[in-house]
């Protein structure tokens, strides 16, 4: 491998901050820009009056691999951010009034489901096995190591990892899985909502997914002390003192890949022109692509819309009021599961009745809110941007969620709301380039979907590399983390 040069990163987000890392590491010289005024990406932050809020991700899971990245740059994740382990991670809510908590205890969990009448211990046992087997033969191939074909069958110990691909339940929909372990229908929603974890759908998504339940309950859940926003901060403070150069509110407008006279990447961006001998695309790869001017029929990887995964209508409201039933992370689910990804995947519309989620750090990270006040996150899963009104569907939508929070809870909200504002598909296509607002890029609604993941090295651009949620290994903060190291990896076999 040559000696080590000079790199651009575009987006500082987890993908982004994870590749500048690795790239430092190894002694490279980084330059890291992003539109925004800092970093994050999804994993951002917004003040309204005394609330903070994390404005994306809210569950932290699979810490190794945040230890792993801190460590290979010399240092310990826990001088950077440090985290709480969640004993208790969920409380579930359901339409006929019965309730849940889960535990990342596997004990503690079956005796949750047994007390509240909704599964056995032996069938939470045993899914939880079947999760942990499914999760051990996946992950060695589909979230360490690149799928680049032409590198695959240059590297003959994983081999023998295709074979496991048999035994990760690609035949069954990831509702059957649960319709055959589980006899009451709460319990089948319940795991069902992993799909959702990569922002798919339980009733189409193979049955692979169900490992997520593993790396929840098998693995743990924290919750970093000072909310999600400390991790880019922290990987961002890291990198620095790595010599990483960062330019924020500086918005990348065109990219020239390297010519035979001019062997470098250019980028103009809102600052100025910047050059590398690497680029690393944090961005969406149709993103790049327009900024590279690629035309549509010579792109590879095109994800149909039809195959994008879900986006979300999110709230933020600074609550002038406490809510003892509500923790950390709280799910109340609709009463037509089924017909909520219909809406959602097929006729690309809010459901009536979505399902709800909850995430108030202030329950843990008291300065997020004043005494005796909450920050709710309040996000319902949404389709893409397509045809719909969003300044007609965000007042609509706000009207029956929280009519729909107070029947629940029994209790007034909507008059205690004092800060509040929202996220919409749109809004998340422009703050931070994701296809028509879609959170992972692709859905995992098929069985190849893993197959069919934007890979870390470009086909059609020499050192051109992509990480972040839309490129393998998928999304959810962890997996964009490793897409950073695996990129990285195809630059040290191609440099």
């Amino acid at each position: 491998m040559k000696k080590a040069g000079t790199a651009l990163v575009i987006g500082a987000g987890l993908g982004g901050l994870s590749a500048a890392l690795e790239l430092a590491s190894r002694g490279w010289r980084v330059q890291v820009l992003d539109q925004r005024s800092g970093p994050g990406g999804k994993a951002f932050t917004e003040r309204l009056g005394a609330y903070r809020f994390d404005t994306g991700p809210s569950l932290l899971t699979l810490l190794p691999v945040f230890d792993e990245l801190f460590a290979r740059t010399g240092v310990e994740r826990e001088d950077y951010f440090r985290v709480q382990h969640l004993e208790e991670i969920t409380r579930y809510f359901w339409p006929d009034g019965s309730t849940l908590r889960s535990y990342s205890s596997a004990e503690k969990l079956a005796d949750s489901f047994s007390r509240a009448g909704i599964a056995r211990p032996e069938e939470i046992f045993a899914y939880l096995r079947h999760s942990r087997k499914i999760y051990e033969a996946s992950t060695p191939l589909f979230l360490y190591e690149t799928l680049n074909p032409r590198s695959f069958w240059r590297r003959p110990r994983l081999w023998p990892q295709l074979f496991k691909i048999l035994k990760l339940d690609t035949s069954r929909t990831l509702h059957e899985v649960h319709q055959a372990f589980f006899r009451d229908s709460r319990a089948r929603q319940f795991f069902d909502r992993y799909a959702t974890y990569n922002g798919s759908n339980p009733y189409e998504a193979p049955g692979t997914l169900a490992l997520i339940a593993h790396v929840e309950y098998g693995l743990g859940a924290w919750a970093p002390e000072g909310g999600i926003y400390s991790i880019p901060l922290a990987m961002e403070k890291r990198a620095r003192e790595m010599g990483v150069e960062f330019y924020y509110s500086c918005a990348a407008e065109h990219l020239s890949p390297p010519v035979k006279e001019r062997d470098l990447w250019i980028a103009e961006t809102s600052r100025g022109s910047f050059e590398a001998d690497v680029l690393f695309s944090n961005i969406d790869p149709h993103g790049c692509h327009d900024l590279l001017g690629t035309p549509r029929d010579a792109r590879r990887y095109n994800v149909e819309d039809s195959r994008l995964s879900s986006s979300a209508l999110v709230f933020y409201w600074g609550v002038q009021n406490t809510y003892p039933q509500m923790g950390l992370h709280n799910i109340f689910f609709g009463a037509d599961y089924p017909g909520e990804f219909r809406s959602i995947f097929q006729a690309g519309e809010v459901p009536d009745d979505p399902t709800i989620y909850v995430n108030i750090t202030a329950k843990y990270v008291k300065s997020d809110a004043p005494e005796g006040s909450e920050n709710w996150f309040v996000l319902m899963n949404a389709p893409p941007r397509g045809d719909q009104d969003w300044n007609d569907l965000v007042p609509s939508v706000r009207e029956r969620v929280i009519a729909s929070l107070e029947r629940r809870l029994d209790r007034d909200i909507g008059r205690y709301i004092q800060e509040e504002s929202w996220l919409t598909p749109p809004m998340i296509e422009d703050l931070t380039g994701s296809y028509r607002g879609a959170l992972y890029g692709p859905s995992s609604n098929h069985w190849k979907s893993a197959f069919l993941r934007h890979p870390n090295k470009s086909p059609l651009h020499r050192h051109l590399y992509f990480c972040g949620g839309s490129a393998h290994p998928g999304g959810g903060m962890p997996l964009v983390v490793l897409s950073g190291r695996l990129a990285v990896k195809e630059l040290e076999r191609s440099w």
